[in-house]
């Protein structure tokens, strides 16, 4: 949700000096979309397959969306990185959370769910003044590209930690 944050407060400076202040008028709606649509499949298929099955596409989807974020200079290419991007974060919050409450106990749920959402919200309230201090010097594409990186980390940071999560109460 650092990455996100990039997304909340950079993308209508980024896009206006893109010249792409009209496509990025319908970005989020693109997003929202993106996520409400595929939610009910990724939540059905995260239950039935795995944490793995939903999360490496959708950490993947990410990345390839702020990678095509970054270089886009076409509207149609900043609707298609908003409907990965709609697709990706959607999925990790909430397939996220219920990785982070599937290993909690019972007595213990309340916690699990309040922590996820404190860190989101610390990734979505710190982003934009850490990367407001870095966009000034390398740009807003090279700071999409830098937030694809991340993205890329933070997928091998879940390789990591899925293969030594035991997925039981």
């Amino acid at each position: 949700f650092f990455c996100y944050s990039s997304l909340l407060a950079f993308l209508t400076p980024f896009a206006a000096e893109s010249g792409l202040a009209q496509p990025a008028s319908f970005f989020f709606v693109v997003y929202a979309v993106a996520t409400f649509v595929t939610r009910p499949f990724t939540g059905k298929l995260f239950d039935r397959k795995g944490d793995r099955v939903v999360m490496v596409p959708a950490f993947v989807a990410f990345i390839v969306g702020m990678g095509l974020l970054a270089t886009v200079y076409r509207p149609a290419a900043m609707l298609i990185a908003a409907a990965l991007l709609g697709f990706g974060v959607g999925t990790v919050q909430s397939c996220g959370l219920a990785m982070a409450v599937r290993v909690t106990s019972d007595a213990r749920l309340s916690v699990a769910n309040a922590t996820f959402y404190m860190l989101l919200d610390v990734g979505v309230g710190v982003g934009p003044i850490l990367l407001g201090i870095v966009a000034p010097l390398i740009g807003y594409a090279n700071l999409y590209l830098c937030m694809a990186v991340v993205g890329a980390l933070a997928l091998a940071l879940f390789l990591v930690v899925a293969k030594t999560e035991k997925g039981a109460r």
